[in-house]
C-alpha cells in the first residue's frame, strides 16, 4: 500500500495515495503547479513553503533534471564559478560534509529497495546495495550519491550558483539526482540545509531542530540489511507504545517516527505502518495473517519405514517409493533426523561354542587378585596379526580448484594392483608417574618380502638384477618369521623391569600359524632363561586383538597419505607410518579392547553390539585416562554362569 508523508504545522501524518498515483523518477515541477505529492527524483521550487516531500525530493525554480533554465547551465557545467571535481569555492569544506553545519547528521542506508535505515555514523566506500562515490558524509545509495563525478559541477559533481548533474550538488542551485543544494531539498541519496531532506536525506535542519528533537544514536547497520521479518504482535506494540510516549493519540510530531525506528533498528516504513493501523483502533495492530498460511506439513511414520524390507530401503529413492513419499520430503526428514543412515558391516559367523570361548576369554582378562571385578593392565600381552599394504586404492578422493589437472595414476590391472604382507607385533606403551613414555610397545614391523635374482631381461632391467619380491606365506615362514626375528625383537626391547614375568604372545587362528606346542618355538622361547608362550584369541573375534580393533586401521591411514609408487617405497613408507603413530594412541586402543570385553560379557559373547566411546581423548587432555576398567559384579556373575 502506498502512503503519503505530509509535513505541516509541525505535524506528520500518513494518508493513503490514490490509486492512480504511482512513484516516478526524474520528474520535475514549477512553482505554479501547487502542492501535489512529489516523488523519486523530482525537483520543486524551494519557496513552495512547507508542502509534502517525498524520499528523494528536490526542490528548485522550474528546474528539469539536474539542470537550472535560469542560468542556463548544462549538464555538467559551471558557468560562474566551475567548481572542480569535489571542490567547494564557497568554503571548501570536505567532499560530503555540509557547507554551514558540520555537525552530526543522520545518514541514510539503504537496506534493501525500498527500505532504509538513519544513522549518524557516515559509511563511504562502493557500498553492495548501490553505486555509492567516497567521502565523509555520504552513503551507498543505488544510483548515484552525494559524491563528486565526472568534471565540474557535472555527473557527480558540484559548483556553486549552477546546477548539479545526475549525482551532482551545487550551491543555490537544484540538487539532482544523488546531488545536495543549499537553500533546497536534497536529491536522491544526497541532503540538504533548511529544506525537507531527500531520499534516505541527512540534516534536516529547520524541521526535526526547530522542534527540539534530537538525532537518533548509531544504528548497527548489519543487523537490518537484507532481511526480511515478520514482526510479532508484542513487538508491534512496543513500536506503538514507543510512538505514543514522544506525541499525542492524534497527532504524530515531526521526527518521532524516525526516532522510534533508530531507537529499536527496525524500518522507517515499519513504524509508520504500524502508526497508520493504530489510528483505527490498538486491535489492528496485531498481525493479520492466520497461522497457518503455507503448505501443510508432510508428516512421516517411522513405524511405516520399518515394515519396509531393509533390501527395498537402501536408497532415499527406494524409500521414499516404498512410502509413497516424495524424495525431497524424505531428505528434509532425514535432515530432521526423524531417521538416520547406518552402514552394515559383514561379521563373522560365530557359532555357541565360540561364544562361550569369547566369555572365557573376556573372564581370563580380569583381575583375580581384585576384590571389585576389574581388568589386568595386559602389559605382559603382546598382539600380532598380519596386514596386506597395497601400492594404492581402486578409487581416491581429492579436493581440486576449479582449474587445476586432475592426478593420473595407472597400473598393469586393478585386479593385481602391487601389495605386501607385513607382520606387525606390539604390546601396551607404558607410561610413568609423569606421564613420559618409557615404552612405546612397538615390537616390530616385518615384512614378508625376499630378494631374488630376476629370471629374464626387460626392458627395465638385466637378468640375474637382484629384485623384491612378495613372500608366499606358509607355516614355515611363520615359524622362520617367529623364531628369527620375533622373539630377538620381544627380548631386546621389553622392559628390564619385566625381564622375568611370562609374557604371551597372542596371534589368531589362521592355519598358516604356528602351533603353541610347536617343539622349535618353545626351545626358541625359553632360551635366556626368557618365559614366552603363545596363545591364540577365540575364533571368529577379531574384535580381541588391537589390531584388526584400532591399529591397522590408524596405520592404513597413515600410509596411504605417502602415496608409495613401488614395493621398495611400500616397505619404506609403511615403517614410517609405523615409527609416526603415537604410543598416546595405541594406549586408547588397548582401552577400547577392554571395553569391547565388558560388552562381550554383557551379550554373553555375541559380537552384535556397537564399541562404546567413554570419551578417551577428553580424559587424557585432563590427566584422568584410567589405566584399567571397572566392570560391575552382576556382569560377571552371569558370564560365569554362562560358560558352565
Amino acid at each position: 500500500m502506498d502512503m503519503q508523508v505530509n509535513r505541516a504545522g509541525g505535524t506528520l501524518g500518513l494518508t493513503r495515495l490514490r490509486s492512480a498515483q504511482r512513484w516516478n523518477t526524474g520528474e520535475s515541477s514549477t512553482a505554479g503547479e501547487g502542492r501535489r505529492p512529489h516523488f523519486v527524483g523530482e525537483s520543486s521550487t524551494a519557496g513552495e513553503g512547507r508542502r509534502p516531500h517525498f524520499v528523494g525530493e528536490s526542490s528548485t525554480a522550474g528546474a528539469g533534471r539536474g539542470q537550472d533554465e535560469d542560468d542556463g547551465a548544462g549538464r555538467g557545467q559551471d558557468e560562474n564559478g566551475g567548481a572542480g571535481r569535489g571542490q567547494d569555492e564557497d568554503d571548501g569544506d570536505g567532499r560530503g560534509q555540509d557547507e554551514d553545519d558540520g555537525g552530526n547528521e543522520l545518514v541514510r542506508y539503504p537496506l534493501f529497495d525500498g527500505v532504509f535505515m538513519f544513522t549518524s555514523k557516515p559509511i563511504g566506500g562502493r557500498g553492495r546495495l548501490g553505486l555509492s562515490g567516497r567521502g565523509r558524509g555520504s552513503c551507498p545509495p543505488f544510483r548515484g550519491g552525494a559524491a563528486a563525478g565526472r568534471g565540474g559541477a557535472g555527473l557527480g559533481a558540484r559548483g556553486r550558483g549552477a546546477p548539479a548533474s545526475r549525482g551532482g550538488r551545487g550551491r543555490g542551485a537544484p540538487a539532482g539526482r544523488g546531488g545536495r543544494g543549499r537553500g533546497e531539498a536534497a536529491g536522491r541519496g544526497a541532503r540538504g540545509r533548511g529544506a525537507a531532506a531527500g531520499r534516505g536525506g541527512g540534516d534536516d535542519q529547520g524541521q526535526d531542530h526547530a522542534h527540539g528533537h534530537e538525532h537518533a544514536a548509531v544504528v548497527p547497520l548489519g543487523r537490518l540489511v537484507n532481511t526480511r521479518r515478520v514482526y510479532s504482535d508484542d513487538d508491534k506494540r512496543k513500536i506503538y507504545a514507543a510512538l505514543l510516549r514522544r506525541t499525542s493519540p492524534d497527532c504524530l510530531n515531526d521526527g518521532v517516527t524516525k526516532a522510534v525506528a533508530a531507537e529499536l533498528m527496525v524500518p522507517l516504513r515499519v513504524v509508520q505502518r504500524v502508526w497508520y493501523d493504530g489510528l483505527s483502533g490498538i486491535e489492528n495492530i496485531c498481525n493479520k495473517k492466520p497461522l497457518n498460511c503455507w503448505c501443510k506439513r508432510v508428516e512421516f511414520n517411522p513405524d511405516e519405514m520399518k515394515l519396509v524390507p531393509p533390501s527395498k530401503r537402501t536408497t532415499l529413492k527406494d524409500l521414499a517409493y516404498e512410502l509413497g513419499m516424495s524424495k525431497s520430503t524424505l531428505q528434509r526428514r532425514f535432515k530432521e533426523k526423524e531417521f538416520r543412515r547406518h552402514s552394515n558391516a559383514i561379521k563373522p559367523r560365530i557359532t555357541d561354542d565360540n561364544k562361550k570361548a569369547r566369555v572365557r576369554y573376556a573372564l581370563c582378562m580380569l583381575d583375580p587378585d581384585s576384590e571389585d571385578p576389574k581388568f589386568q593392565g595386559g602389559y605382559n600381552i603382546v598382539h600380532m596379526d598380519e596386514k596386506w599394504f597395497y601400492k594404492t586404492k581402486g578409487s581416491q578422493n581429492y579436493y581440486l580448484g576449479n582449474d587445476e589437472e586432475e592426478p593420473y595414476r595407472s597400473c598393469q590391472s586393478k585386479h593385481y594392483i602391487d601389495k605386501v604382507m607385513f607382520l606387525c607385533v606390539t604390546g601396551r606403551p607404558r607410561f610413568d608417574a609423569d606421564g613420559n613414555c618409557t615404552f612405546d610397545g612397538k615390537i616390530g614391523m616385518f615384512p614378508f618380502v625376499t630378494e631374488k635374482p630376476a629370471e629374464r631381461r626387460s626392458g627395465n632391467r638385466a637378468r640375474g638384477t637382484m629384485e623384491t619380491k612378495p613372500l608366499n606365506v606358509t607355516r614355515l615362514v611363520s615359524r622362520e618369521f617367529l623364531i628369527q626375528k620375533v622373539l630377538p625383537a620381544i627380548k631386546e626391547k621389553w622392559p628390564l623391569e619385566d625381564r622375568w614375568s611370562p609374557i604371551f604372545i597372542q596371534q589368531d587362528n589362521a592355519k598358516t600359524h604356528v602351533l603353541p606346542n610347536d617343539p622349535e618355538f618353545l626351545e626358541a622361547a625359553a632360551a635366556g632363561g626368557w618365559n614366552i608362550s603363545l596363545i591364540c584369541q577365540p575364533p571368529n573375534s577379531p574384535d580381541t586383538n588391537v589390531l584388526d580393533l584400532g591399529l591397522f586401521a590408524a596405520l592404513q591411514s597413515l600410509f596411504q597419505k605417502k602415496s608409495p609408487t613401488s614395493i621398495l617405497d611400500i616397505l619404506m613408507k609403511v615403517e614410517q607410518a609405523w615409527n609416526e603413530y603415537p604410543a598416546e594412541r595405541s594406549n586408547r586402543v588397548f582401552l577400547t579392547h577392554q571395553t569391547c570385553m565388558v560388552e562381550i560379557m554383557k551379550l554373553m559373547g555375541e559380537h552384535r553390539y556397537k564399541i562404546p566411546h567413554i570419551r578417551k581423548g577428553v580424559l587424557q587432555r585432563l590427566g584422568i585416562l584410567p589405566e584399567v576398567l571397572h566392570v560391575d559384579h552382576a556382569i560377571v556373575n552371569a558370564a560365569r554362569e554362562f560358560i558352565i
